[in-house]
């Protein structure tokens, strides 16, 4: 899409549809052509993935109640680590926008490399209707 090209950073989405790698593995079942590949997150961490589409879509604007997005990106996030850290779930807030996107980039350098956009959490004061103080309903992952 338009975020990794413009971007110039490198971006995986959920299926693995643009690395030649996780494209060609063998298919654990079939389903929907073209949605039957994972990367793990052992791969992404070695590939250094700077945003994973884990929700299917990254960008989202107010109305897609990004609270519940970042929620739903948690519950993925965990159930594909399998009890590692490799990935956490990010929220970052460009023009109006909320970008929420799992990374295996440490959280130095994931603070080096988008420094230039805001804390999504700084914007949830914007949101029409927010049912709950902004960290109250987000997920955060349990300390082992």
């Amino acid at each position: 899409g338009a975020l990794p090209y413009y971007s110039g950073l490198y971006t995986l989405d959920y299926y693995g549809l643009n690395d030649a790698e996780v494209a060609a593995q063998r298919m654990r079942g079939r389903s929907r052509i073209g949605h039957e590949h994972y990367a793990s997150p052992e791969y992404m961490l070695q590939k250094s993935i700077d945003i994973y589409d884990v929700t299917g879509q990254i960008v989202h604007k107010s109305k897609d109640r990004p609270r519940a997005v970042i929620n739903r990106a948690w519950v993925r996030v965990d159930k594909l680590n399998r009890g590692s850290e490799i990935l956490t779930v990010q929220c970052r807030y460009a023009n109006g926008r909320f970008l929420i996107y799992a990374t295996t980039l440490s959280e130095e350098e994931h603070e080096r490399r988008f420094a230039n956009l805001d804390f999504c959490t700084d914007h949830f004061d914007k949101l029409k209707k927010p049912a709950k103080p902004p960290q109250d309903d987000i997920h955060e992952p349990t300390a082992k």
